[in-house]
């Protein structure tokens, strides 16, 4: 079995990582945020009893490991999708922009793709468009070749809600995908927006496979009669 890879993008700070957690582990974890976990770890090593020009040095090189190691936490769930069993290796991504090279790296190499807003969180919002397009972008091909689903996160928090549910729901008809209200804290839609995704790759693959098998003219095809050699 194959693992389908899923990507959550987003802006920092809308609870793509609780979001994760409350999917893999059936748990909810106030704001944990793994991408920085790291990095405070190694900045803290950075500045035990080194000479001042190795201190430079080896802050900069611990730098470069956190930005491979940490701007991505990285989980593998076998779930059910339409009575079919699938294995999804599931990437949660930094939001900052200080991580945006090593973030298209995986953008490059996802199957599927959760955009994570939060409600609460109009700026956020206003950048869903833009990680879809810059998805598109970076694997250089077409919408209806990249799954591609919207979570409006932290939708428990009513009284704070500045994204109304029609507004997510009309971007989503604009690009064409599924959105769908979540919370990490009451579990509202959190299996969901991944079973919608890992059904979309699922989908798709078929689909490319199946084009794949007609340009070659199908499976039993072999261009003609078969000559037969009576002995």
């Amino acid at each position: 079995m194959s693992a389908l890879r899923i990507v959550l993008v987003g802006e920092g700070g809308v609870g793509k990582s609780c979001v994760t957690l409350q999917f893999i582990n059936d748990s909810f974890v106030e704001e944990y945020d793994p991408t920085m976990e790291g990095r405070r770890s190694w900045s803290k090593r950075t500045v035990l009893g080194l000479e001042e020009g190795f201190l430079w040095l080896f802050a900069h090189v611990s730098d470069l490991m956190f930005l491979f190691m940490f701007c991505a936490a990285t989980y593998r769930k076998q779930f059910t999708v339409d009575e079919r069993e699938v294995l999804a290796d599931i990437f949660d991504t930094a939001g900052q922009e200080d991580f945006s090279a090593v973030r298209d790296q995986y953008m490059r190499t996802g199957d599927g793709f959760i955009c994570v807003y939060a409600v609460t969180l109009p700026q956020t919002f206003d950048a869903v468009k833009r990680f879809r397009d810059h998805i598109l972008r970076v694997k250089d091909c077409e919408a209806s070749e990249v799954p591609f689903v919207i979570a409006g996160n932290k939708a428990d928090l009513e009284d704070l809600r500045k994204v109304s549910r029609e507004e997510g729901e009309n971007l989503a008809a604009e690009l064409g995908v599924r959105h769908y209200d979540t919370s990490a804290k009451s579990k509202l839609n959190v299996a969901e927006v991944f079973t919608q995704c890992a059904r979309e790759i699922i989908q798709l693959k078929e689909k490319k496979n199946g084009d794949d098998e007609n340009k070659r003219g199908g499976p039993a095809s072999s261009g003609g009669k078969r000559n037969c050699i009576i002995l």
